[in-house]
């Protein structure tokens, strides 16, 4: 009687527990290794912070991140199925739990850090008779770690039954592997001590690590995706709003540049900073993504005239898109809790208004001016992820009322443009609006609406006087726009708000003394 294939026993396992496992053996792995090695502590240190961003978001995301890394090398090779791939992965993830029980056999533990000096890790990694404690590195990773990339060789040789690519996979997945343990050294130009210190948009050098294999994560779950399922993957990236992703995005950066000059000599710049922008920049932007998929899952039948890009509409299961939106709720909060406490409790507060204004049976998207002021808090609080950096958790009390009223105010008329498309099917789904309300009514009607609109400009005068010829102008052209089109594009509303927000900010960045007085330079 033939015996079967163990792999193949593996591979046919639910692909949710696969899942599960993996989270099983990371958490797991970090347990013993606190109690076990050098520091003889559940959670490494004492709770804060700090040791938060480490349990639950840098050690992971290390983890995750070079797990599908090498998924996916292992499905290039192979052209297996990733499902059945990942179900193999899952349990021999378990290995890892493996390194604390050996040096603590061996050496009742070691300090683990990532390797200190590059030459010495990478020359004697697989040199048994050279110790690299002194640099981090323990005898149970280096004894694990061959282990695991001899079984990825026979694993490839299983599915293959070619010797050669087997010897290729174990020994390329062992430089994955090195490479990744110590591509932080790498960057830091082998010198970690002196790069990683305290300071800039991610403060900790805990927070600078898990940045760094955040974006390492974002990619490589982004590429798994797309080998898990190529058509869903494609109708999730082609529903993306990049012009909302972009706006929340860049209002985040506009607080943080606003935080700095307000600062002034009390910031503290870090060369890692570039890295924060793109944490601040993502956790915005996935927020975003994450509010449209909500209002996407609820409004199906209003786009069904007004809204091509809904997935929903083109075949994408709803279960995926839920799970989706999930996905990109936990990368929203993660990112924003790299910036910190704050930022994480913002992200969560904008994905929960989401909901407020989309779903029923609240669903405030229904009732006009409030369904508009929520966008407005929305903004507001999107400008609050970047002040955060300088401010903390007193960011909204710090936010200037020069800034923070108007913008209340005019973003809450203002976006009322946003649904001059969706009339049709807005009224079929008893969504009131002020387009449905003033816009068909009569010429008159559309005057309001178009002043309305206005106050999006107009409102910052009484604060920021600087700004009117700006703000007349673009009045103006939304005034004659409003009048002469009988059907206006929304699109054509958006950018003239685009602008007046780019001419706002530079009016702001050029006359900060003027406009913020208590600003320390």
């Amino acid at each position: 009687m033939r015996t079967r294939n163990p792999f193949s026993i593996i591979e046919s396992s639910d692909f949710k527990h696969g899942i599960l496992f993996i989270c099983v053996w990371i958490f797991l792995r970090l347990f013993f290794e606190g109690i076990l090695e050098a520091s003889h502590r559940i959670g490494f240190s004492n709770f804060s912070y700090r040791t938060l961003v480490m349990f639950f978001i840098h050690f992971p995301l290390f983890y995750l991140s070079l797990l599908l890394l090498l998924i996916i090398y292992i499905k290039l090779l192979t052209q297996e199925d990733i499902k059945k791939i990942t179900n193999v992965s899952s349990i021999g993830l378990g290995l890892i739990i493996l390194v604390p029980i050996i040096d603590w056999i061996i050496g009742k533990g070691y300090l683990i850090t990532y390797p200190l000096r590059l030459k010495s890790y990478v020359l004697n990694f697989l040199n048994p008779t050279i110790s690299l404690t002194q640099i981090g590195v323990s005898p149970g990773q280096r004894i694990v770690i061959v282990i695991i990339s001899i079984l990825l060789g026979l694993y490839v040789y299983s599915k293959t039954r070619n010797l050669i690519k087997s010897i290729l996979a174990g020994f390329v997945s062992l430089l994955i592997i090195i490479f990744w343990g110590g591509l932080t050294t790498l960057i830091s130009g082998n010198r970690p001590e002196k790069f990683y210190i305290p300071g800039g948009i991610l403060y900790t050098d805990t927070q600078k690590f898990a940045g760094i294999y955040a974006i390492l994560f974002l990619i490589t779950l982004f590429i798994y995706l797309y080998y898990y399922n190529e058509i869903y993957f494609g109708l999730l990236i082609r529903s993306i709003r990049l012009r909302g992703m972009f706006l929340s995005g860049g209002l985040g950066l506009f607080g943080f540049l606003l935080a700095i000059l307000q600062k002034g000599a009390e910031y503290r710049p870090n060369p890692l900073n570039p890295l924060g922008i793109i944490i601040i920049f993502l956790s915005l932007s996935f927020g975003f993504w994450t509010a449209q998929i909500i209002n996407d899952l609820y409004d199906t039948e209003v786009d069904q005239n007004t809204q091509p890009r809904n997935p929903l509409l083109s075949g994408l299961p709803r279960r995926t898109y839920q799970k989706s939106g999930f996905i990109l709720a936990v990368l929203a909060g993660v990112f924003g809790l790299l910036i910190n406490f704050a930022s994480f409790l913002i992200i969560l507060t904008i994905i929960l208004l989401s909901i407020v204004y989309s779903a029923p049976p609240v669903r405030l998207k229904r009732i006009p001016i409030i369904s508009t002021f929520i966008l407005a808090g929305a903004v507001i609080l999107s400008v609050a992820i970047g002040y955060s950096v300088c401010y903390g958790n007193r960011v909204l009390n710090s936010l200037p009322p020069k800034l923070l009223i108007p913008t209340l105010v005019g973003v809450t008329f203002a976006s009322s443009a946003k649904d001059i498309q969706n009339i049709v099917g807005d009224e079929k789904n008893n969504v009131i609006t002020l387009p449905i309300l003033l816009y068909q009514k009569s010429s008159l009607g559309r005057f309001i609406f178009a002043l309305f609109v206005c106050l999006g400009y107009l409102s910052y005068l009484i604060f920021i006087p600087q700004v009117l010829p700006g703000a007349i102008i673009c009045s103006i052209i939304t005034i004659l726009y409003t009048l002469s089109i009988k059907n206006p594009k929304e699109w054509v509303y958006f950018l003239l708000l685009f602008f007046y927000a780019l001419y706002l900010g530079v009016e702001i960045i050029m006359n900060i003394k003027k406009i913020l007085p208590q600003t320390i330079l």
